[in-house]
């Protein structure tokens, strides 16, 4: 075992069957399996915990024979001791790892989203070796089979095998999680080179279903260049100017109808020049970001970056639940000032007097918080354009593979989308896996939208 580092223990297990080394008070070391777990996963993006079971030829787990250890900053490769029980043969080890938010109710650890694996022990203690491989994500092991990582199929559970496994095997070294990281990039006006990888694209908003809240899928994000800000009108007034564009946004008028909030009051009016455009519709939108040598940010992205990447955060500042007070959101109209002709929210603006109504200059969103990975406004002010169709999570466009490779959906029925929370929608629209199916991707006063480049 020389060379290989032991993590730090939650304490020692109060029972003879499973010892680890260091653990035992008195008396001379007995002989015991000395187990060695390598991974391929990204840690801690991937998993967190990790939890060991010992059970019997049977599949029977013994009495305490149940340890849940912390792995978030542990070393690796992972090693721990088993001393052999005085009647037992054929005993079977079970390790998972796993991320401790998804663990569900009943307090089990998830399978949706876990590396399991089950091996039998070898008749005679020794050095044995336990490889927790990423192709076996989401593929749970029964109490007579184990996942093959080759086909990913269940097959019986074979014995582990001896000595301590293959060095090459650490964290990270699965091989799409390897992405080129933005390094020496050129630095590009307005966008931030964001460091790609490996995350779970998740769809748990309020107004998902059950089943879409249980369903995590993986995705590969290359490194990319994201614009800081939601793009302004300043921005769009240059591209006008340029003569880059064929076809301005609906324009701002002064009246009490809805196009009073638009934000673009034409070429040669700067007065709105740090608000984010809205009143553009998909199309539009995607056509303006053309116009800049970029494309549209696409919905994996946007959740990549709206959790922080790999750490998958609830929000873009992280997860403190107080959402007024760190996102553009719940800003509309108060009761007392509603005349009947703007429907929205303004549960910010009742928690919070002061709180300005409609969306801030683009710059500003940050202020209260609202910053992941360097860019800004993702939870709130204006809902965004993205490149992709919609589709629920459990639809076709977010299954059939292991992971999916820089993901942009495109359905049948086209059914447009937006991404982030708005000035105008609740709280909840701020977490950082809220989609929205918008249907015919019209302009409106509420979608706005940032480009993005591949690096």
């Amino acid at each position: 075992m020389k060379g290989i580092a032991r993590p730090a223990l939650l304490g020692c297990l109060a029972f003879a069957l499973v010892a680890i080394p260091g653990c035992e008070r008195t008396g001379a070391v007995r002989p015991q399996w000395s187990i060695v777990l390598r991974t391929d996963a990204p840690l801690p993006a991937l998993a967190d915990r990790l939890l060991l079971e010992v059970s019997d030829e049977r599949g029977a787990p013994c009495a305490g024979c149940r340890r849940i250890f912390d792995v978030a900053a542990s070393p690796w490769p992972f090693s721990f001791g088993i001393v052999p029980p005085p009647t037992a043969s054929h005993l079977r080890l079970r390790a998972r790892l796993y991320l401790a938010r998804d663990t569900t109710v009943s307090g089990d650890p998830p399978a949706a989203t876990a590396i399991d694996a089950r091996v039998v022990l070898p008749e005679s203690p020794g050095p044995v070796a336990v490889p927790l491989l990423t192709r076996c994500l989401g593929i749970p092991s029964t109490e007579n089979a184990t996942c093959n990582p080759t086909t990913r199929g269940l097959v019986p559970i074979p014995f582990a095998d001896s000595g301590t496994g293959d060095p090459d095997l650490q964290p990270g070294s699965f091989p799409p999680a390897r992405v080129p990281p933005c390094g020496n990039a050129p630095p590009l006006p307005g966008k931030v080179c964001i460091d790609g990888g490996l995350f779970f694209f998740r769809d748990g908003g309020s107004t998902s279903t059950d089943a879409e809240r249980a369903r995590a899928q993986l995705v590969r994000i290359s490194s990319f260049y994201a614009d800081r800000d939601e793009l302004t009108v300043g921005r769009m007034r240059d591209l006008v100017r340029r003569g880059l564009v064929t076809s301005e946004p609906v324009r701002h008028t002064d009246d009490r109808k809805a196009t009073s909030l638009c934000t673009y009051r034409g070429p040669d009016d700067p007065s709105g020049d740090d608000l984010p455009l809205n009143c553009v519709s998909r199309v539009q939108a995607g056509a303006y970001c053309a116009a800049e040598g970029a494309r549209l940010l696409r919905d994996a992205e946007f959740a990549y970056l709206a959790g922080n990447g790999a750490r998958g955060t609830a929000f873009s500042w992280g997860d403190s639940e107080d959402v007024c007070a760190h996102a553009v959101v719940g800003r509309n109209v108060l009761p007392i000032e509603l005349d009947g002709s703007i429907e929205g929210f303004s549960d910010c603006r009742v928690v919070r007097p002061g709180l300005t109504y409609g969306p801030v200059a683009a710059a500003l969103a940050a202020v209260d918080g609202d910053l992941a990975l360097g860019v800004r406004g993702l939870a709130g002010n204006l809902v965004e354009w993205v490149e992709d169709d919609y589709d629920a999570i459990t639809g076709p466009c977010w299954s059939g593979a292991l992971f999916l490779n820089d993901p942009v959906c495109v359905t049948p029925a086209h059914e447009t989308m937006t991404r982030g929370g708005g000035w105008n929608l609740p709280a909840f629209s701020a977490s950082s896996q809220f989609r929205s199916a918008t249907r015919t991707g019209a302009a409106s006063i509420y979608a706005g939208f940032r480009c993005a480049r591949d690096l």
